[in-house]
């Protein structure tokens, strides 16, 4: 069989030149064919699966993440969560985002919290716009901001968050950076009441005597048109193809 050139070769330690034999070119169309399938194997995998191709790319899922996190192991859940992150993992971002606000396993560092959440919150992630609202409306870290606050919570509550709701309406009753609004306070209350908030439930209760009847109509109406209109985005939203971001669903609250 022929012999091509020799090629230096380390073998304990040592350099050595050793005969580098060809390889048949039937061996080399088998060994395409091999790549070719793994290639489209992954392809599959990462289309019928997407959560194996969140595992994979770190080793792990960031549900592994999130559980080392629960059991306050914060090293462990940022070696998991930082490599997704890096890769793009809006879920990751999501996640990384929080413990760099909180200062969990590391210093408390709000800007690149805000960094991360507004990545997340540009593929979708709706408790990463959540989480950007109220960063700005506690201003824990950062100046308080109500007007971008306000926006990002706009953002999912009509995405049908029950917490960005709530806030909304808590923005209007108390007339933070808005006019005081009782009518629009008690609608988003009470879409958010709907879905089983209990402390939008007493909220909105609380604003029924600030409501004349007419003002109460009025209030009934405008959050049955928002909710209408909200159902009407969700259901577009499930008509479109869900993203990797969107694979695994766990976040802060």
């Amino acid at each position: 069989m022929a012999l091509a050139a020799r090629a230096p070769h380390i073998i304990d330690g040592k350099s050595r030149n050793i005969p580098a034999m060809r390889r048949p070119t039937t061996v080399n169309a088998l060994a395409g064919t091999a790549m070719l399938l793994a290639a489209v194997l992954i392809v599959l995998c990462a289309i019928f699966n997407p959560g194996w191709l969140l595992r994979n790319a770190s080793g792990r899922p960031v549900s592994a993440a999130t559980a080392a996190l629960d059991a306050g192991h914060y090293s462990e859940a940022r070696s998991i969560l930082v490599p997704l992150a890096q890769s793009g993992n809006a879920q990751a971002q999501l996640w990384l985002a929080y413990m760099d606000e909180k200062g969990l396993g590391g210093g408390k560092d709000v800007q690149e919290a805000i960094a991360l959440y507004g990545k997340a919150a540009r593929s979708g992630v709706v408790l990463a716009e959540r989480r950007l609202g109220q960063v700005y409306l506690y201003g824990d870290g950062v100046l308080q901001d109500v007007g971008k606050a306000r926006q990002w919570l706009l953002v999912a509550a009509d995405r049908n968050d029950a917490v960005a709701q709530r806030l909304l309406g808590e923005i209007y009753a108390k007339g933070l950076g808005v006019a005081q609004n009782p009518a629009q306070a008690y609608a988003w209350l009470n879409i958010a009441a709907s879905q089983g908030d209990a402390v939008a439930a007493r909220e909105r209760d609380a604003l029924l005597p600030s409501l004349p009847p007419a003002g109460l109509a009025r209030a009934q109406l405008l959050a049955e048109s928002t909710m209408a209109s909200i159902a009407g985005s969700s259901a577009a939203a499930r008509s479109a193809p869900l993203s990797l971001a969107a694979a695994e669903a766990a976040a802060p609250n």
